[in-house]
This record gives structure tokens, C-alpha cells and sequence, in this order.
């Protein structure tokens, strides 16, 4: 508690600043895979609900935070820790959600759209926000909106019906979906880096076709497999906000370029649906026609 009390307001200092827009709880599931220690008899989980959180949620009441992230690799880790803190910090007349975003990477991607896919997530009936204003509601005086489910759906799914904003980082994979291929540590698996370079020399030859002569010609078309990647990673409606990592101006110029695009881009369909497919992504093939 005593830890995170200090880290915030030391970087309220250094910053000079008089608060932060949200605060994250980054890579958790480090923690919870920790065994108890002998200065500590309290598990990983039990850190984060009576000291860490508690401690987050009183940064907030002081105002040096708007709101309260979570970021993390695993969507099971976040999910569990999500729904605890409705029941730990919700009392006795229901639960409300703590945090008001969730930061997720390597799970909304050309190879991985678990995020949307993977339907093993359920959330409470008594998970609620009050719908005025989206700020969890703490006062049983307030009658908030009660989201309510049947079924096992995504975590895309879980975050909308409780109101946690989702944003989605690393959409080429941590450099899995580039032409120079991963860095030496990326743990992907030898099979899913080998598909990855058979893509992006895809995406090359499809920039030259055969002539009626045999030969062969440059029709103009550039396909980079990372541009393709990034467009794919925009399109999706669900997700708030995609973090790009940039190490010089040529790829912010690039990237802009590419957010740019979106524009021209009508995502109202011909139907009067809203291109929604079974698997909660929206009219995938139809934009990527459009683009």
C-alpha cells in the first residue's frame, strides 16, 4: 500500500504535475505467480486486493488520477482480477467495476484475434455502472444500470457490457508481422514465426504478377504486410484506442498516414446491420475491400 501511495506521488513530482490521467496496474500476472515469501504471508492476489488496489482506489479519491487501468498479456489474469474486485469492493447490495480501462497486447492481430474469439469469459449480473456519467458507483442511493448475461462470451464482450474502455497494443505482434521478422527473444513458437515470414513474403509478390510473356512485371502495387497489420488493427470498433510502438519519424509518418486513411471509411452498411459477424468482429472483409 505504502509502496504505491510513494510511487505515485513521486511521479506526480517529477512530472510536475497535479495528477495523472490513469493510473496502470501493468503485468499483474507477474505477481500472481509469485509464492508467498517470509515477509509477506499474503499470495499474489491477495497483495493486489488488500494492498495495491486499495491503494490505487485512494489515489483516486485524492484526485491524482482520473481513472484506473490494467494492462497484461494474459485475458484470463484480467479478467480474474476484474471480476474480484467487483466482489471484494462492491459490498453487500452488488458489485461495481474498479477499473475503468483495460489495456491488452497480442490479442487483436492478423494471427490472434483471441480477444474477440476466445468466449470463455462471463461477468457477474451484478457487475454494474452508474450510466450517467460511467464512474463506478459507490453510493447505493444512485440506481445504476445492471448488466445482465447469459452466456460465455469475449473479453471484448465482457469489457463493453461493463463499461471498461478496451485499448489493444503491439498490433504487428511485437514485430512478428514485419518484413525483418522478430527480435531473438519474441516466444513465439517456431511455427507461427515461420508463418509470419511466409505472409510478408506473400505481401511482396503480390506487388510483381506474370506478363503473357513469361516474364514478369510490376503492377504498383505495395503491400507491407506491417501497414496491412496496422489497418487491420484500426478497424476493429470495439477496441477504444491502438498503441503503435515508433522508433523514428519515417514510421510516426507512416503510421499517421495509415490512420489517416480511415477517413474515407464508411463503416455504415448497406444492410442496416452494423457488419457484425459471429465472432463479434465487424465487417472485416467489407473494409478491407473498401481500403
Amino acid at each position: 500500500y505504502e509502496t504505491t501511495m510513494q510511487s505515485v506521488q513521486r511521479s506526480l513530482q517529477r512530472m510536475n504535475c497535479g495528477y495523472i490521467d490513469v493510473l496502470q496496474l501493468h503485468d499483474p500476472e507477474f505477481l500472481l505467480g509469485m509464492p508467498m515469501t517470509s515477509s509477506s504471508e499474503k499470495n499474489g492476489m491477495e497483495m493486489l486486493l488488500t494492498e495495491t488496489i486499495p491503494a490505487l482506489l485512494e489515489c483516486k479519491t485524492k484526485g491524482w488520477t482520473k481513472g484506473l487501468g490494467i494492462t497484461g498479456y494474459p485475458l484470463e489474469v484480467q479478467h480474474e482480477i476484474l471480476v474480484r474486485c467487483g466482489e471484494t469492493f462492491g459490498g453487500d447490495d452488488g458489485m461495481v467495476v474498479v477499473f475503468d480501462q483495460s489495456l491488452v497486447y497480442c490479442h487483436c492481430n492478423l494471427h490472434d484475434m483471441s480477444l474477440f474469439r476466445d468466449r470463455s469469459f462471463s461477468i457477474s449480473e451484478r457487475i454494474r455502472r452508474d450510466s450517467s456519467n460511467g464512474d463506478c458507483d459507490y453510493d447505493t442511493d444512485i440506481r445504476p444500470t445492471t448488466i445482465t448475461t447469459t452466456a460465455q462470451q469475449s473479453f471484448a464482450k465482457f469489457c463493453e457490457q461493463a463499461n471498461i474502455n478496451l485499448m489493444c497494443a503491439a498490433p504487428l505482434s511485437m514485430g512478428l508481422l514485419t518484413n525483418t521478422g522478430p527480435p531473438s527473444w519474441h516466444p513465439a513458437t517456431p511455427s507461427l514465426k515461420e508463418a509470419c515470414i511466409e505472409a510478408a513474403e506473400l505481401c511482396r509478390r503480390r506487388g510483381v504478377v506474370d506478363d503473357d510473356d513469361g516474364g514478369n512485371t510490376n503492377n504498383n502495387i505495395n503491400i507491407n504486410i506491417s501497414s496491412l497489420a496496422v489497418l487491420f488493427a484500426l478497424s476493429q470498433r470495439e477496441v477504444g484506442c491502438t498503441l503503435i510502438g515508433m522508433k523514428n519519424v519515417e514510421e510516426v509518418d507512416v503510421a499517421a498516414d495509415l490512420a489517416v486513411r480511415f477517413r474515407d471509411v464508411d463503416f455504415d452498411f448497406d444492410d442496416g446491420s452494423d457488419g457484425c459477424d459471429e465472432e463479434g468482429v465487424h465487417g472485416q472483409e467489407e473494409r478491407q475491400q473498401r481500403w
